[in-house]
């Protein structure tokens, strides 16, 4: 809820005059990411690749490259009423 909270906070104060609704649940997302990234730093979770097979990645490589999409996301002005 504080990630939440922060993130709305954050988007707040980064664009006073906006009238986009906001609920604040990438920036939770991102949160939880970001914890679950300081507080396992080593463990290994199961992606599937092709929707199928079960691979075995570095949680840092997986959260690194959600960031990097969401990065992504931004860089190139995604249009979507979609904060990322």
């Amino acid at each position: 809820m504080l990630c939440a909270t922060n993130a709305g906070l954050a988007h707040a104060l980064s664009a006073p005059d906006s009238a986009d609704t906001l609920a604040g649940a990438s920036g939770a997302i991102a949160g939880v990411q970001g914890a679950y990234l300081v507080l396992h730093p080593r463990v290994k979770v199961v992606a599937l690749l092709f929707r199928r097979v079960p691979v075995l990645l570095p949680a840092c490589l997986l959260i690194g490259g959600s960031l990097l999409v969401q990065l992504v996301s931004v860089w190139w002005g995604s249009r979507q009423p979609v904060a990322w």
